[in-house]
């Protein structure tokens, strides 16, 4: 190919260019810039991920001239005049990469996140060699991490495509939709508010709505869940809402095959709308294993309750007892004269809402069809192509960027600042907030530059506070480690020791593990008037919202807190990022991303983004 170089003028930056997922492109910037800005800032390669930002989990992984390449740690330079694969482009001639297809297929993933990366390591592998094993395999991808533990998986779809690529080439699936809309804000949310104040059909259009209601909480206890509702539209489509959130763990799957089995429809009919607080129902939680319990049953109660409605619909259209009908597969059957009745034909028109008052007929689980078997499961394509949009993945118009001012050691206290050199920058927004120190820019790069500009000084906790070996082994202190001890016993243990033939004593340490996913905590703010709309990964959704309202002095109803797919959770996501995105609320208008994704700078500040 020709590469053509030159200056920009007055602005010493050399222009060259590389074939990018087969397409001549110009490597913007400075020859230092990275390329993992390039491609996902310049031209929306949002399949590219961010991670650690050190080079040391493998999610921005790329190919270069078909070698495996981590584009946080690769330059514009090193790339000039070469071609550059990454997840979109990996598919040729309208079909799919033999990995991508197997990745699917094995299911080899959870979250997600990893998965791009991991499937371009693995294509290069193939390609060197067509038929590796075990161990081949695994030394060769060993440089990527999924932190969701899904290694077994992903060495068997390697195998499976390895058997691939000696077969026929697999069709490519249609482009995955990548920024389908939320639906839209009701007036005040629905957990907010009762049943008949909903703007059901408004939203959902015209059809029938069922309502499991929240049971009433224990004294003093939070409700773990606040019910369920499903909505049958007359296209046949069935929605169901619950207040649980799917951080990688797939149970929408599980929710969306109850649904179908207590409803008598069709899995692909049935969509799941989660962790959405404007439309969802309230949730404590999601974490310890609880959303089918918490989940899962509500829903289940709303499906059928749902069926039974359609049935009575069926019977007044018929003229006949609802006993002697049967729901299946979307349809109502056994009327005179007329077998079939489909759910969307019984809806038309309606604008019906159903509040149970009591238990519908439940399907008993050994009676289940989909629900609990096998082969129902959700695809998998748009994690294997790059379609799936992550948090860290969505941006609005007009976005900036930020970047956080970090306490150089947990529990110091801001002294003094100095944010001058920051504001003197073009184009650079400082948002000071007590002890929140922010930079907003149009880039993430500008405001990472800003953050570090700022001089702070930082009054430090005492010596040993923030020792975290310490701060282990002191538990259960009042106040300090964890709150309980973590030995069980029984009997009298001194006397069994004291009459024991042998006694040893030992103590054992382990390195202290960060619980930190892959994509990193990560928000989206938007601002409209007194209304704030906020997308994060966050394990608790709800508790976020009346964060939010706390940190800024409005209502609950007048905060939005939306779940998207998230790179992993594993209880630890809590929603504290959506404050920090949502800081710069005095400017009108403003839109902000907040990640705690990107490198740690010499002035403690650790790189977020706020659109």
């Amino acid at each position: 190919m020709t590469v053509a170089a030159g200056r920009l003028p007055g602005q010493g930056r050399s222009r060259s260019s590389a074939v990018v997922n087969g397409k001549s492109c110009e490597l913007g910037g400075p020859p230092a810039r990275r390329l993992l800005a390039l491609l996902r800032t310049d031209l929306g390669l949002t399949g590219v991920k961010p991670g650690c930002g050190e080079g040391e989990c493998g999610a921005c992984t790329v190919l270069v001239d078909g070698a495996p390449v981590l584009a946080c740690q690769t330059k514009l330079a090193d790339v000039a005049g070469r071609s550059v694969t990454t997840i979109e482009g990996l598919a040729s001639g309208g079909r799919l990469h033999p990995i991508q297809q197997a990745l699917a297929e094995e299911r080899a993933s959870q979250c997600g996140y990893c998965t791009p990366g991991m499937a371009l390591r693995a294509a290069a592998l193939l390609a060197a060699d067509p038929d590796p094993g075990d161990r081949q395999i695994r030394a060769a991808l060993e440089p990527n991490v999924c932190r969701c533990g899904c290694y077994p998986r992903i060495v068997r779809a390697v195998c499976r495509a390895a058997g691939l690529l000696r077969g026929p080439a697999q069709q490519a699936p249609e482009p995955v939709p990548r920024d389908a809309p939320p639906l839209a804000r009701p007036g005040r949310p629905w957990d907010l508010c009762q049943p008949s104040e909903r703007e059901w059909f408004d939203i959902l259009g015209d059809g029938l709505v069922v309502v499991w209601p929240a049971p009433v909480p224990a004294a003093g206890r939070w409700p773990p869940g606040g019910g369920a509702w499903v909505h049958v539209a007359p296209s046949g489509l069935v929605t169901a809402f619950t207040g649980k959130v799917d951080i990688g763990q797939d149970n929408q799957t599980a929710f969306r095959l109850l649904v179908a089995e207590e409803l008598a429809a069709r899995p692909g009919d049935v969509r799941v709308v989660q962790g959405d607080t404007d439309l969802c129902p309230f949730d404590i939680g999601t974490f310890g294993s609880r959303s089918m319990p918490d989940g899962g049953e509500p829903l289940r109660r709303a499906a059928a309750g749902a069926r039974e409605v359609l049935l009575t619909l069926a019977a007044q259209r018929w003229g006949s007892e609802a006993a002697g009908l049967i729901a299946d597969a979307g349809a109502v059957l056994g009327g005179p004269g007329r077998t079939r009745l489909a759910y969307g034909e019984l809806v038309a028109g309606l604008h019906e809402l159903e509040v149970l008052s009591a238990e519908p007929p439940l399907t008993r689980p050994p009676a289940w069809r989909l629900a609990g078997r096998p082969g129902h499961a959700a695809s998998r394509l748009d994690a294997v192509t790059g379609g799936r949009r992550f948090v860290s993945d969505l941006g609005l118009r007009a976005m900036l960027h930020g970047s956080v001012l970090r306490p150089p050691v947990p529990g110091s206290v801001l002294r003094t600042v100095d944010t001058a050199p920051a504001e003197k920058m073009a184009g650079v927004t400082v948002v000071r907030d007590g002890q929140f120190i922010g930079a907003a820019a149009a880039d993430p790069a500008t405001a990472r530059r800003a953050v570090a500009a700022i001089s702070a000084d930082w009054e430090r906790p005492p010596a040993g506070a923030a020792d975290m070996t310490s701060y282990l082994r002191d538990h259960p202190t009042t106040g300090q480690g964890w709150e309980r001890p973590v030995d069980r016993s029984e009997g009298d243990i001194e006397a069994a020791l004291a009459g024991a033939a042998t006694r040893v004593e030992a103590s054992y340490t382990t390195a202290y593990l960060a619980h930190i996913p892959l994509e990193t905590r990560a928000a989206v703010a938007a601002w409209d008037g007194g209304r704030l709309t906020v997308w994060t990964g966050c394990n608790v959704p709800f508790a976020a919202r009346a964060q939010l309202a706390d940190a800024f002095g409005i209502d609950q109803a007048d905060v939005r807190v939306i779940v998207p797919p998230t790179g992993g959770g594993f209880g630890g996501k809590h929603g504290e990022e959506a404050i920090e995105a949502a800081r710069p609320r005095a400017r009108p208008g403003a839109r902000s991303r907040s990640t705690g994704a990107g490198r740690r700078s010499s002035s403690g500040g650790t790189c977020a983004r706020w659109p």
